[in-house]
This record gives structure tokens, sequence and C-alpha cells, in this order.
């Protein structure tokens, strides 16, 4: 790295450093996999999950109408940092679903609605200025876009 010196004749003033690559380097570049991990210190009292539902292509994006399985209860313990005040003798740190927001429609247009499991423990399904009961096996057939848990 070679600091750019006042009186050197280049017209870029906002240049301050002018960076030379060496002509060779004595480590040889190794390409590998790897892996990025994030992890958990404090467990929040509301996950909330949002799931990729857009995919990037030559054109711009487009829907992933996948379905994913968004189970009941989820365990996090695996996800906490070492030292974390979350992390407890029996291994778990459990969380269960009691809400979901589900996108139909396309890229151009659609609509949003949400499932979540009220006091009565029953699912119910809420749409702009409507809403009703619904059963637990009509929100597990749902394509989740954001996914909310409680903590246990």
């Amino acid at each position: 790295v070679k600091q750019a010196s006042d009186d050197d004749d280049d017209d870029d003033d906002d240049k301050d450093f002018e960076l030379n690559a060496p002509a060779q380097s004595s480590v040889p570049l190794v390409k590998q996999n790897a892996t990025k991990r994030f992890l958990i210190h404090k467990a929040p009292r509301v996950l909330t999950l949002h799931l990729k539902r857009f995919q990037q292509t030559g054109r711009g994006l487009k829907k992933v109408d996948k379905h994913v399985r968004v189970p009941d209860v989820i365990d996090i313990q695996d996800y906490l940092t070492p030292d974390s005040p979350d992390r407890v003798a029996s291994g778990r740190c459990l969380y269960r679903l009691y809400g979901l927001v589900v996108h139909s429609g396309s890229m151009g247009g659609g609509h949003y609605v949400a499932y979540t499991f009220k006091q009565r423990r029953e699912w119910y399904y809420f749409s702009d200025s409507s809403f009703h009961a619904s059963s637990p096996s009509n929100v597990r057939q749902q394509q989740a876009y954001i996914a909310f848990y409680e903590k246990l």
C-alpha cells in the first residue's frame, strides 16, 4: 500500500490510498466449502420466522410456492450460544406456534391473511373484515410467509 502525497500528479483528489497487488503471493489461494451460522444469545419471548417466499431470477423476482411444514413446537436449544442464559439443563428451549401470515396471489398482486391460535385453544382465520374458526389440518396446509412462536 502506497499513500498518495500532495505533490503526486493525480487529478483524483478523493484518492487517499493507491493499492498495488503483489507480483507473487507466497500463500496459495484455496477454495473450500464454508458454513455461515448465526446463534441466539437471549431467546426472545416471541420468535418470528420469516420464510423466503420470493426468488431472484434473471428477469426479477418470482414467488416460491413450495410447501414448507411449519411444526407446532420447535426446540431452538441447538441455536443458542454456549453461554446463553436460556440454555437449560434439560437441553430444550421450546416454542409453540401461535400465528401464521399467508400470502395468496402472485408477485403482481395478492392478499395477506392470518391464522392465530387463541386462548380457547382453537385456530382462527382472519382476513380484512372477517374471521372464523379454522381446523389445525387447514392451518398445516397453508404456505406460510411468516410464523410466530411463543416461548414455553
